[in-house]
């Protein structure tokens, strides 16, 4: 028989570089050339939480029961298989299991020579059992119970950092909050939270008409020929579109190659003979997904159903093959083209996907208010002194602006019963203090603001890793808790700072088209499309 020590799971690793953390659809100020999509930048966390979640929804405590390992996890990867995603392998599914049941046991059982491992306490969840408990609320109550036992030191590698922790557990304290110096309330929301959305995301906006030299008109290169290209187009974004929306992005492979198996002969002559024709085609793609990302997630904790989440990653996970297999036959320019475009929006989609997962999780905490209560106890007990001397070598930031974000921001958040729009607002106006307190209007300045949201994420990362240790140490109750928002709260603010890399990348890109093309139609061009995608134009 074998036994797992309780644990608890600590994020303090050393501290990452910006370059270590960005997707490739982010790129260097000072470069034209997209890199490669790395997708282990989004799969650890992301199956992390999914794993937990599935078990959670799956199976329960049970005394005088036993799951045999080997099929829990291959149930696990029927699931997986059913809803398009990715397992993880059987070890990590075996540390993920104890996050949700942190006292399991794990004992060989059967004949001699056909015993099996099988995992005690739990059965498979059923419809009469009760709504499953949220993972924070499990790990919570593992801390109290353990307090009773005999202390013992738990050594466990963090999933999402990869250190080593070593952590004491300890009784529970009382969730209540104890005494603290009385501050003002906690900052309000603008009157609108929908990060800047406008407009009707529910069809796509009118394509724009591509804008020609009148050297490349002849008599077989017409303004009638434009037209009906830029119509036929539009008509077959318009249908992915609604496949995507629909849920039915099976189809989609199919609808493709047919439209471009089926196309014209002079619609084919247009793409080969005008390069502006290939510039519009992807900056169409470019107006289809950025309306695809705003159809579905308006806000970062927009609600969606598990349907469509399982539509929206087997289209993201596939959408460059169906590209690439559509194209056999056309230009390579235009196949390349499409193609970056498709990767680069299959890796922000996905990401956003991700990040408005770790949202769900940190709303649900907020929501439930003895969770929040024991976390404003335990950030009372908080050494922010020792916080403060750790990092001040290191980081070389405002002592006092430090401690008034720890000790009177936080704790006006926690302390005024807030949503997580006020964690997201509350991020947003550390961004624009720290980050956004000048707007680059050169290549150098963009360089030298590109080092410093570097800074930012690196002293970011720096400050929550030893938040999280202390945390750790003190052996708070509402240690779960905190760990499950810290996670939305790195993705969010690595997710805002992104997108203000790339919108200072697209008004720099703008202005140097102006300077070349003396405001010409170049520009114009380019200015219709979204800021998400628009380092791709500086490519030849």
């Amino acid at each position: 028989m074998t036994e797992q020590n309780e644990n608890i799971q600590v994020d303090d690793g050393p501290v990452q570089s910006s370059a270590e953390k960005d997707p490739s659809y982010i790129v260097s100020l000072a470069s034209s050339e997209p890199e490669s999509v790395d997708p282990n930048v989004i799969a650890d966390r992301e199956a992390s939480l999914q794993v937990t979640s599935w078990i959670q929804a799956n199976y329960i405590r049970e005394k005088n029961h036993n799951v045999p390992r080997k099929n829990m996890y291959e149930h696990y990867q029927s699931s997986c298989a059913a809803n398009h995603l990715t397992p993880v392998n059987s070890a990590t599914f075996g540390k993920l299991l104890r996050n949700v049941f942190p006292d399991l046991k794990t004992r060989r059982l059967g004949t001699r020579g056909q015993s099996k491992y099988h995992y005690c306490g739990i059965r498979v969840r059923t419809s009469q059992d009760p709504e499953p408990i949220p993972i924070v609320e499990l790990m919570q109550e593992h801390a109290a119970v353990s307090g009773s036992n005999k202390r013992r030191n738990s050594h466990r590698r963090s999933l999402t950092s990869g250190s080593i922790a070593t952590v004491t557990t300890v009784s529970s304290t009382d969730a209540s909050s104890s005494a603290a110096p009385s501050t003002p309330t906690a900052p309000t929301l603008p009157s609108s939270t929908t990060s800047g959305i406008t407009g009707d995301y529910n069809q796509l906006p009118i394509f724009s008409l591509p804008l020609l030299p009148p050297y490349r008109y002849n008599d077989q290169i017409t303004n009638g020929l434009i037209v009906d290209f830029t119509n036929a187009y539009e008509q077959h974004c318009k249908n992915i579109f609604n496949l995507v929306c629909s849920n039915q992005v099976e189809s989609i492979q199919h609808v493709m190659l047919a439209f471009y198996r089926e196309m014209p002969e002079r619609f084919i002559y247009l793409i080969q003979m005008v390069p502006e024709i290939t510039d519009s085609i992807w900056r169409w793609d470019c107006i289809l997904y950025d309306t695809l990302i705003s159809r579905f997630l308006p806000t970062i904790h927009h609600a969606l159903s598990q349907e469509t989440v399982n539509a929206l990653r087997l289209y993201t996970r596939e959408i460059r093959d169906y590209v690439e297999s559509s194209l056999i036959h056309y230009p390579t320019t235009l196949v390349q083209k499409k193609a970056d475009v498709a990767r680069i929006f299959s890796a922000k989609f996905r990401r956003q996907l991700t990040l408005n997962f770790a949202a769900q999780n940190a709303a649900n905490i907020l929501n439930h208010q003895h969770l929040v209560n024991a976390m404003c106890h335990d950030w009372n007990n908080f050494d922010v002194d020792g916080i403060l001397d750790q990092t001040l070598w290191v980081c070389d930031c405002d002592t006092q602006q430090i401690r008034h974000i720890l000790r009177t921001e936080i704790y006006q958040l926690l302390n005024n019963k807030p949503s997580i729009e006020h964690w997201m607002f509350w991020l947003g106006t550390l961004i624009d203090k720290y980050v956004n307190n000048s707007e680059p209007s050169s290549l150098n300045e963009a360089n030298l603001y590109l080092s410093k949201c570097k800074q930012f994420l690196l002293k970011w990362n720096f400050y929550t890793a030893l938040v999280m240790k202390d945390l750790a140490n003190q052996q708070a109750p509402s240690f779960a808790s905190f760990h499950t928002l810290r996670l939305f709260l790195d993705d969010y603010i690595l997710y805002l700072v992104e997108e203000n890399i790339s919108r200072v990348n697209h008004h720099i890109m703008q202005r140097h088209q102006l300077t070349h093309n003396g405001g010409g139609g170049g520009a114009s061009t380019a200015s219709s499309t979204s800021a998400s995608f628009s380092h791709l134009s500086n490519q030849d």
